[in-house]
């Protein structure tokens, strides 16, 4: 599994499993085993699991996993069940309703678990811990929830006086982005914000409840946003010379994470301050998610699958408003081909993601759509002007050799990239060479504010903060 990215093939035997991994191991093999034989029993397989996972509190359980001694020293079943927990909760991401308290009980057995081997393979269980949190966080970031894991596991019992650093890769940069997520999301938690789990499972849009926006509202997520801004301004730096797999899933998680926070953003922005520049970044950045998909990417992570959905349903909305191209359409029906091309069975998240945007898709169809916009070469709210104020001619395609030259320069000095006047991230975010540079949306009038949402957002972030000056 691509997610097991916390875990080398090295550090995991899968000789003589604990029950509770067993039942994981047969649910995840089914799940991703392209044979409808295998799929046919992945229900069966999953309520093993979960009736596993609460049997693990009933005292004197025979199912937990026990504690054995392999000449070398201690070995603790209890890693089998964290392992087992952590394969089935990337896959029960946003719609299994009891991954949080999955996760609850996994960090227990992995702080006891721990103890038992006294100080022995500290760097598998700290991979085990970053299993947890990376699924603790997707999951709460869908629903909008707290996490309950801490910033940084405890100081583990029996600690050795040396331990190897953790290797800078791929999967540690995208820790980093995730404790970004973990510092700054708390602050919208119990806000009434719709969710991006309510915008993918709910065919229906309900009325959303009225948002008290704070004065620091506004202030915390732009610190979000400059937070992953200065992120990929140093990543981004450090591969030009990476794969393709790299590139591909550095520069997905930075439009997936701009996607969770603008889907924060909009809702606390109001009615009367939504502008041009703010839907521009959304409809970019949607796009770009579902262009990595079709160039071949696979995407399986639960939580991937579930904001490309999201981005999915903004750009047909946007396209039955008149303010997408059908190649946008085209890029909405390849991810629901992706979603509905699978051999689980339901019920599934990626049945649950097919179902809604299939739904989404034939409700666009049934009315007459509008005409659709011109879409200018460059965006009103982003136009350029030389030195003396004059305007300044067009500017060209984005050279992302250069880009990402100016990108090493500002790692190297400690900065990151400022975001554009009226802009909530940074201007011409480069593309790593994967996709070619994207034409700019404008999808309304050249506006600074509007008295009201466009439907396409108003059907999907509700009707926004209540009253004006409120952040």
């Amino acid at each position: 599994m691509p997610g097991l990215h916390f875990l080398s093939q090295s550090q995991v035997s899968f000789a003589a499993p604990s029950p509770l991994l067993s039942a994981a191991i047969l649910y995840v093999a089914a799940a991703h085993f392209p044979s409808a034989d295998l799929a046919h029993h992945q229900p069966v397989y999953f309520e093993a699991f979960t009736r596993a996972v609460g049997t693990l509190s009933i005292p004197g359980s025979a199912i937990v996993g026990t504690l054995k001694d392999e000449g070398s020293g201690p070995v603790s079943g209890k890693f089998d069940d964290v392992l087992g927990i952590i394969l089935c909760g990337l896959l029960a991401i946003g719609w299994v309703d009891t991954v949080g308290l999955w996760v609850n009980t996994a960090y227990r057995l992995l702080l006891d678990g721990m103890a038992e081997e006294r100080g022995r393979r500290q760097a598998e269980w700290r991979g085990l811990w970053e299993g947890l949190r990376t699924i603790e966080l997707e999951h709460s970031s869908l629903h909008l929830k707290c996490p309950s894991l801490p910033f940084a596991p405890p100081d583990p019992p029996f600690l050795p006086q040396s331990t190897p650093a953790v290797p800078t890769s791929a999967a540690s940069s995208i820790g980093e982005l995730l404790a970004i997520m973990q510092h700054r999301m708390p602050h919208f938690v119990g806000r009434g914000i719709p969710t991006v789990w309510e915008t993918v499972s709910s065919p229906i849009p309900t009325a959303a409840p009225s948002i008290t926006a704070d004065p620091d509202d506004m202030a915390a997520i732009r610190a979000w946003a400059a937070e992953i801004d200065s992120w990929y301004s140093r990543v981004a730096a450090t591969t030009t010379n990476s794969s393709m797999y790299v590139r591909s899933i550095t520069l997905l998680n930075y439009h997936l994470h701009k996607l969770l926070v603008l889907s924060v953003f909009f809702p606390l922005r109001g009615l009367n301050s939504t502008a041009a520049s703010d839907r521009e970044e959304l409809l970019d950045s949607a796009r770009v998610v579902l262009k990595i998909e079709a160039t071949g990417f696979e995407v399986w992570s639960s939580w991937d699958l579930t904001i490309i959905t999201h981005a999915s349903l903004i750009l047909l909305h946007a396209w039955s408003s008149g303010s997408a191209t059908d190649d946008d359409l085209n890029l909405i029906q390849n991810h629901l081909q992706c979603l509905s091309g699978t051999q689980q069975s339901a019920p599934s998240l990626r049945h649950t993601l097919a179902t809604r945007l299939e739904t989404a898709l034939q409700e666009v169809r049934t009315p007459t759509r509008r005409n659709l916009a011109t879409l200018p070469t460059v965006s009103p709210s982003a136009s350029f002007s030389g030195p003396s104020g004059a305007p300044a001619s067009e500017p060209t395609a984005l050279d992302t050799a250069n880009t990402l030259s100016l990108l090493s320069q500002t790692a190297l000095a400690g900065s990151a990239f400022s975001p554009r006047g009226g802009f909530l991230f940074m201007d011409q975010a480069p593309t790593l060479g994967i996709l070619q540079d994207l034409p700019i949306f404008d999808d309304m009038a050249e506006t600074a504010a509007l008295a009201e949402w466009p439907p396409y957002l108003l059907n999907l972030f509700g009707d926004g903060a209540e009253g004006e000056g409120n952040v």
